[in-house]
């Protein structure tokens, strides 16, 4: 069969493609058709993301691409025309190499690529084409000398079709067993994301699908600055002299006392618990040393990664005595799976818990906290 007839006969099939997806899949175990035009298959390790292929539908050969490997020698497949929803995970014994070449790929200066790098993908912005299939890229979030020229077989561009999480978003992502609060960078496929932990660097960003995203993190407001002021002097009378009053003696007058005044608390040093104000919440860090700039500090966050903040986004993370209990009304920040949210006490409900009420919330979003969870502020 000439390479005319079997491009045709590609052509046809993707017209009859609904009808065989709507079907039942043929299981990965069974025998491929007889390849008519002898073309050699792929190895698994040719298949990269991006890869034209050709797979086995119903005895049918239907145009494809490879949208993700699963490990092993299975892999997603998008299948050409088509949209996500038909997408499918196959068997190499169901995938073999494309007789049509696939288009090239094109990138132009200023598009956001997603780059295979090192078994996993990072985000960065086309630069410069330096060759016909090579362009150097920027990685997103370094500084401008973490750049590198990239061929199209590592390259691919975000997923731009209907998602649940844009571009931007504020999620909660789970990691090591917490809920972790960061941002959507860009869609790898329909149902995965690209995500930035907040207060980790770009090293830390990582590709997860939606059973890791818990929704949005809890709307914090920021507590106001606490000013120390001084009460005004209080006047003192010089103290009578005493005078006799027909032989009595006359006790002077006993002095005003000056009440004392509330020491400013301590400043910030290298060593001390703080928050760190990310966005629309806090998380616990601790200061290393003072910071390159004027009112700067060099930090370390609890779950790791290393940053330099300005004082403004600092609070020292306070603690309550040994043998203290939290009073009605005292403000208090309250701790979730590492994100700090402020609130103030009710009252105290049971032994070791208090009843919370959130900046900026109803009642009906009150909260029993143990006191483990609670930290004054």
């Amino acid at each position: 069969m000439t390479r005319h007839h079997l491009a045709r006969a590609a052509s046809g099939a993707a017209l009859v493609l609904t009808a065989l997806l709507g079907a039942a899949c043929t299981p990965s175990t069974t025998p491929a058709a007889t390849d008519p035009s002898g073309t050699a298959s792929f190895g698994p390790n040719d298949l990269a993301p991006g890869t034209h292929v050709q797979v086995n539908k119903n005895n049918q050969w239907l145009p494809a691409t490879i949208a993700q490997p699963l490990g092993g020698d299975r892999f997603i497949v998008a299948y050409d025309g088509f949209g996500p929803q038909w997408n499918e995970a196959v068997g190499m014994d169901r995938i073999k190499a494309s007789d049509v070449a696939a288009p090239a790929a094109s990138y132009t200066v200023g598009d956001k690529v997603l780059v295979t790098t090192q078994g996993r993908l990072v985000l960065g912005d086309v630069v410069q084409q330096v060759a016909a299939t090579t362009w150097r890229v920027h990685y997103d979030g370094y500084g401008p000398e973490a750049a590198e020229n990239l061929t199209a077989d590592r390259l691919q561009r975000p997923f731009v079709g209907t998602s649940a999480h844009p571009v931007g978003e504020a999620v909660l992502v789970e990691a090591n067993g917490q809920k972790m609060p960061a941002k959507i960078l860009a869609a790898s496929a329909q149902s995965r994301w690209l995500v930035r932990f907040d207060g980790f660097n770009p090293q830390y960003d990582q590709e997860v699908g939606a059973e890791k995203i818990h929704g949005a993190p809890p709307a914090v407001v920021a507590p106001p600055p606490v000013a120390v002021v001084a009460p005004p002097p209080v006047a003192v009378e010089p103290p009578a002299k005493p005078e006799n009053d027909k032989g009595k003696k006359v006790k002077p007058k006993p002095e005003p006392v000056t009440p004392p005044v509330a020491a400013a608390p301590a400043a910030l040093q290298a060593g001390d618990a703080i928050l760190v104000s990310q966005r629309s919440s806090w998380v616990a860090a601790s200061i290393t040393a003072a910071g390159s700039g004027a009112g700067t500090w060099k930090i370390k966050y609890e779950g790791g990664g290393e940053d330099e903040v300005a004082a403004d986004r600092v609070q020292r993370l306070g603690a309550l005595a040994k043998g203290a209990r939290y009073a009605a009304n005292q403000l208090v920040m309250v701790e979730w799976h590492g994100v700090f949210t402020p609130g103030k006490v009710l009252k105290e409900d049971g032994k070791g818990q208090y009843r919370i009420r959130f900046d900026g919330q109803a009642a009906d979003a009150d909260e029993v906290v143990p006191v483990k969870r609670l930290h004054p502020r």
